[in-house]
């Protein structure tokens, strides 16, 4: 990827992160190209530029670039590198053994793996640490401490992340890692914890009818407390949108409405056991609030923290919450981010879904939508492949979430992780998610190990075609499961194929007649279907004729006429996105062309005409500005 590719996926990452705005960054990359290039020079780099304009900080603009390498070049994480330092600096290992523990994970990723084994394992492996001291060094890393620039007091991070804004609790001013860059800071061995706002109530406020008495929790919106209504003397959940100092108002925007939706979309289902239900939203004190069931208990992720809990037992919540899902598709609502933080379990062990904010209505029109085509959400760990691509999901993308925290039920780890969303979304979309079976600490009873498994994959197949049709159906085949039967759940394509190839091997001779056997008679079936797929490639129907191509390569991989025709469609769908970037350069659009030309770079870097587009949008998006004076990066 060029300097100019690596340069927008840095903007892009400012943009997600709301460290700037899009204005910000349409003048910074105007203010780029309009910069004088010194002879046999090259124009400031985009990070540069926000830098000097006082938009980000040095330390943001360091840790964007540190994502930016990680995504686009495949670097080490720097994580490594400080646990290194980290365990250097205590006298654990030597300066030799981390370099020579770097030099191995370099020598992986250079040679084509997307995976490369952990500092700690490496140094676990060699001998020259223990699991224990590995463990100690993590948990002082995640300690960071920060100074207010104004008012000065000091706060512990965890997680520290130099790319994000750290708001002082007293002045609302900014917190800056103390005395250092985030390369610097000192290890800190005693911490306290990051003192957070108090919101906009306190115990024993009044608002309105309500009367609260104590904070719940609180996530990325808003607030949520336990109250009670004096008018009918009940308890309730009190959910306020809280929305953040000096934020970005496009942002705010956004996130009021999906504040209402979710009380919209909420209020309207009928009561059900397992969905948490509204009472009432509206205003209080200025701010909006959602009114809402209060469930004594804890989130999934909690519970799963008492060990004395069983597998059954986490079995049969999860059954329950599936019908919980199926009763809100039913009434023509989706989900869109279940996972076990959004699950609260009471304490008759009984599930509650909450936090519908990301929720749609099955019947919604696009540009209803808060979220257009090509927009990712929801949480990466629990996202279907089809959320990922930013495409249009119906009820089995709930299905995909209820699979992985079946899986997670079931081997006590995620099927994808991985250092970024980004990488952890490629995996979803990419790599094949690894048998239950294959990473269990423990076994159970093969017969029923083996149905809950079928169930599993079955649940987070990657086509959705190949997953449960409804959340009802997959809570049918987790009762039986419980009643004792084996379960023989239609597993994926690809994961049958493996599993009978495995079956066979153990009879080797019955397995080559049978082998031979389905290749012959296959044979007419796989040429009528590529003949089918040439006929829709032809008519440019790209999307079946892929499917098709897919459903070839996953009864026979790597035949040569389905991948060739596969690596057609991809060349011809780039092609068409190119001439309709091309076409909204010819329509005076060179904004739209310039983020159309972006996109397709950032999947194909060596595409040159979306690369000569792009400069060619870039030069006109500066000629329609004032060329006679050089554009001012607006601070914010």
């Amino acid at each position: 990827m060029d300097r100019d590719s690596e340069d927008l996926f840095l903007g892009k990452k400012a943009l997600d992160r709301k460290l700037i705005t899009v204005a910000q960054l349409r003048d910074a990359m105007m203010a780029q190209a309009t910069a004088p290039v010194p002879e046999g020079g090259e124009a400031p780099r985009l990070g540069d530029v926000l830098v000097s304009a006082r938009i980000l900080t040095p330390d943001q603009l360091s840790g964007l670039q540190e994502e930016t390498k990680r995504i686009v070049r495949g670097v080490v994480e720097p994580r490594d590198a400080v646990l290194g330092r980290i365990l250097v600096e205590n006298r654990t290992i030597t300066s030799s053994q981390l370099h020579e523990c770097l030099r191995v994970q370099d020598e992986i990723l250079r040679s084509g793996q997307t995976v490369e084994p952990r500092l700690g394992e490496l140094l676990v492996e060699k001998g020259y640490a223990s699991a224990d001291e590995i463990r100690h060094a993590l948990a002082v890393q995640e300690k960071t401490m920060l100074a207010c620039v104004s008012c000065g007091k000091r706060c512990n991070a965890a997680s520290y992340d130099p790319a994000r804004r750290y708001a002082c609790p007293e002045c609302r001013c900014e917190l800056r890692p103390l005395g250092a860059t985030p390369e610097e800071v000192s290890v800190q061995t005693q911490t306290q914890e990051m003192e957070i706002p108090a919101g906009p109530a306190k115990a024993g406020r009044i608002l309105g009818k309500y009367t609260i008495v104590r904070e719940i929790g609180r996530g990325g919106m808003g607030v949520v407390y336990e109250a009670l209504d004096t008018t009918l003397n009940r308890r309730v959940a009190l959910k306020m949108l809280v929305l953040q100092h000096r934020a970005d108002p496009n942002a705010a925007r956004i996130d009021e409405e999906r504040f209402l939706r979710e009380a919209k979309l909420t209020a309207q289902l009928p009561p059900h056991p397992h969905v948490v239900g509204v009472y009432e939203a509206g205003i209080l004190d200025g701010n909006r609030y959602i009114a809402q069931e209060l469930i004594q208990g804890m989130s999934m992720l909690d519970w799963w923290k008492d060990k004395s809990i069983r597998l059954r037992q986490q079995v049969a919540v999860l059954r329950d919450t599936a019908l919980g899902v199926h009763h809100a598709h039913e009434h023509g609502v989706i989900h869109r981010d279940l996972k076990p933080e959004n699950i609260l379990i009471d304490a008759a062990c009984q599930p509650h879904i909450t936090d519908f904010g990301l929720a749609r209505e099955l019947q919604q029109r696009p540009q209803d939508a808060l979220t257009g085509k090509g927009m990712v959400v929801g949480s990466p760990h629990y996202m279907s492949p089809e959320a990922v691509q930013g495409l249009r999901v119906d009820r089995r993308a709930d299905v995909y979430s209820l699979g992985i925290i079946l899986y997670e039920n079931f081997t006590g780890k995620r099927p994808f992780d991985g250092g970024t969303p980004e990488e952890i979304m490629l995996k979803a979309l990419k790599a094949q998610a690894p048998s239950p079976s294959s990473v269990m600490r423990s076994q159970i009873n093969p017969i029923l190990h083996r149905s809950l498994e079928n169930v599993c994959l079955k649940a987070i197949a990657k086509d959705p075609s190949e997953r449960y049709p409804t959340a009802k159906a997959l809570a049918d085949d987790l009762t039986r499961w419980l009643g004792g039967e084996e379960v023989e759940a239609d597993l994926p394509q690809r994961r049958r194929r493996r599993r009978m190839l495995v079956v066979g091997a153990s009879t080797a001779a019955a397995a080559l007649v049978v082998t031979l056997g389905a290749l012959l008679l296959s044979r007419p079936s796989i040429e009528r279907e590529l003949s089918t797929a040439s006929g829709l490639l032809a008519r440019g129907e790209y999307a079946t004729a892929r499917e098709t191509y897919e459903r070839i390569l996953a009864r026979s991989p790597g035949q040569k006429d389905a991948v060739a025709g596969r690596e057609e469609i991809r060349r011809r769908m780039l092609a068409q996105r190119i001439a309709d970037a091309e076409k909204l350069l010819e329509l005076g659009r060179p904004s739209e062309a310039f983020d159309a030309f972006m996109l397709i770079l950032l999947e194909d870097p060596t595409q040159k005409k979306a690369q000569e587009g792009k400069e060619e949008a870039k030069r006109r998006m500066v000629l329609s500005g004032n060329l006679d004076k050089k554009p001012e990066v607006k601070r914010p």
